[in-house]
């Protein structure tokens, strides 16, 4: 990363052109690496932050514009289509569910006023670092002073200090107009990077919104979603927030202007993708209280303990309140009902490491909000996808020398391949290539400008190809699995069967309540489904429970089910996670010898 990883020759050129010695050169690479280290330390969620040392609107990003190189060797721009409707209003003035993109703001200056090129408001002064040079060559205009090693160094630890705080970067529509730049990426490094496209729907008119992105690494991304409900007093509750981009934050406050402001931020779970997003969304509404799942923790150090969790790295001037777990003691009751699954501790609490998760029923429109608990998988392509369809190409080819022609079917199958795998980390539709054997291959790659040095380890079977015993073809794995309610295959074989009683009364209580749709962080963005739907993709849990592709005890999921079910003994063995509960593990036992031939 060119302004952290300076090595010392380029100190030296400030000042002369002599080479360096292999041992300058090799402290340079030290000390540029013992810097890199420390920018990325916040992601390990525990630092406490010093105070800033400039506001936030005069704070510059010191990482360049290089992660998308890391996936991919170009930047395409694609066409956005409807790119100047309003979001909440179709091209007549009618409500839709279409996509959002700040253009429609440039051309209606009448509803968010700015000023500067091109309608956004002009970026403020970047702060003057200590050491900094504002002249190209080699003397500084500030006093005439020449750039020396010691004040490069100064200002570049006053620059990694930066990157230690929270707060993101100023004028982030000055990089991308289309507001979708995101300063944070380097928190969680994954895919898409800086660049995350926000795709707003109405679920319930007047009543219910969501905000789409995606993550993902090796191009195995799928949607991540927040949820936006109107409460009956007048104002909006955020549930699961994502990257805070202009974009998406200028979504939440177009429909604050309508509906009112926001009251409440809710992050209702424990897991890393979804609470680095937490503290900086809610920074961006100062006036809403942020509220968290209520056993937050943080790693290594566990400042949770000391109460110090509003001090750490994510959460850093949010003061986040713990979600009670008594539903009548949280301000939103008349609104809405609540349940909390957890904590449901690794290996007993030996191993580091939770799951939980807060559903929340809202009772006026019959829409239950679910994090990860609950998924489906719709056939058609999530339209977070439309603009930069890489994944999809290359997820699409069969093997390393195959080369695909972007297309409808095209994107089709490889956002079904991409689903497949999200779920079963190895689907048995395909073979599994040496990764030293994929390396060699990728020098021959057909399409090499998708990234990743054409690395591709994956060689898909045809239907008519012998298939291993309990394989099939990929596409039969996704079928069986299409519309379906299931729990994911994660959470079935590595963290739920370990303690069922109390899931199964966490379902039983969810069953209880009356509605009609089912909305995920993950997948489909609307499930309908009811407490009947629900309640059954816990069947995997019970002793009578019928094989069924829900269950992942039917060919051919049980045969794609075999990584994680391995992944668990492993687990297991080295102490990193419970054994599962002995009936459950019976139950799965019984069925798979009915249908799997286990």
């Amino acid at each position: 990363v060119s302004m952290i990883c300076v090595r010392d020759s380029r100190y030296q050129t400030f000042q002369s052109n002599e080479t360096p010695s292999a041992p300058q050169h090799t402290a340079g690479k030290m000390r540029s690496h013992a810097i890199l280290i420390l920018a990325f330390l916040p992601s390990l969620q525990c630092f406490v932050n010093p105070h800033s040392w400039s506001t936030a609107s005069h704070r510059t990003s010191l990482l360049p514009d290089l992660s998308t190189g890391l996936h991919r060797p170009h930047l395409a721009t694609r066409p956005l289509g409807d790119a100047n409707k309003h979001p909440m209003m179709g091209e007549a003035g009618v409500q839709g569910s279409v996509r959002h993109d700040t253009q429609w703001r440039l051309a209606n200056p009448g509803v968010v006023e700015r000023d500067g090129p091109l309608g956004l408001s002009p970026a403020p002064p970047a702060p003057s670092l200590p050491g900094s040079a504002k002249s190209t060559g080699m003397q500084s205009e500030r006093e005439g002073e020449t750039m020396t090693r010691s004040r490069l160094l100064r200002g570049l630890a006053a620059g990694a200090a930066a990157l230690l705080l929270p707060q993101e970067t100023p004028a982030e529509s000055v990089r991308d107009p289309k507001g979708r730049y995101y300063s944070r990426w380097w928190v969680l490094p994954v895919a898409p990077f800086q660049q995350r496209t926000s795709v707003y729907e109405e679920v319930v008119p007047g009543q219910i919104w969501t905000v789409t992105q995606k993550f993902g690494s090796l191009y195995i991304q799928v949607p991540i979603r927040m949820t936006i409900a109107k409460l009956s007093g007048g104002g909006l509750l955020v549930y699961g927030p994502v990257s805070p981009t202009e974009e998406c934050v200028g979504i939440v406050r177009d429909l604050a202007a309508l509906h009112g402001p926001v009251k409440h931020v809710v992050l209702p779970s424990v897991s890393i993708e979804h609470k680095i997003n937490a503290g900086p969304f809610a920074r961006k509404f100062p006036e809403a209280d942020l509220w968290v799942a209520p056993d937050q923790y943080s790693f290594p150090f566990g400042l949770e303990n000391l109460g110090l969790l509003g001090y750490t790295q994510l959460f850093y001037g949010t003061f986040p309140k713990s979600i009670p777990r008594d539903p009548q003691a949280v301000p939103w009751h008349t609104d809405f009902e609540q349940a909390i699954l957890g904590p449901l501790k690794f290996n007993g609490g030996r191993a580091p490491g939770a799951y939980e998760e807060l559903v929340m029923l809202h009772k006026a429109s019959g829409t239950l909000l679910v994090t990860d608990i609950v998924q489906s998988v719709d056939a058609k392509v999530p339209s977070v996808f439309d603009d930069d369809p890489d994944a999809l190409l290359y997820h699409a080819r069969e093997n390393v020398n195959d080369k695909v022609v972007d297309s409808p079917a095209v994107r089709d199958k490889g956002w079904k391949r991409i689903a497949l795998l999200a779920l079963f980390f190895q689907p048995g539709g395909f073979n599994t290539v040496p990764i030293s054997t994929a390396l060699n291959q990728a020098k021959g790659s057909k399409m090499p400008e998708l990234g990743w040095g054409g690395f591709y380890p994956f060689d898909y079977r045809s239907r008519e190809a012998q298939h291993p015993p309990k394989r099939a073809y990929w596409q039969d794995s996704f079928d069986a699995l299409v519309g379906k309610t299931f729990v994911p295959p994660l959470l079935q074989e590595l963290v739920l069967d370990r303690e069922p009683k109390e899931v199964l009364r966490f379902a039983d209580q969810v069953a209880q309540w009356r509605f009609e749709r089912i909305v995920p962080a993950h997948f489909a963005s609307v499930i309908a489904a009811g407490p009947q739907e629900f309640r059954a993709a816990f069947g995997f849990l019970e002793a009578d429970a019928e094989p069924r592709p829900e269950t992942l005890d039917v060919v051919p999921l049980c045969g794609d089910n075999e990584f994680l079910r391995s992944s668990s003994k492993f687990l297991v063995k080295y102490g990193a996670s419970g054994a599962p509960d002995q009936g459950v593990e019976a139950a799965r036992k019984a069925r798979r010898g009915l249908s799997c031939a286990d």
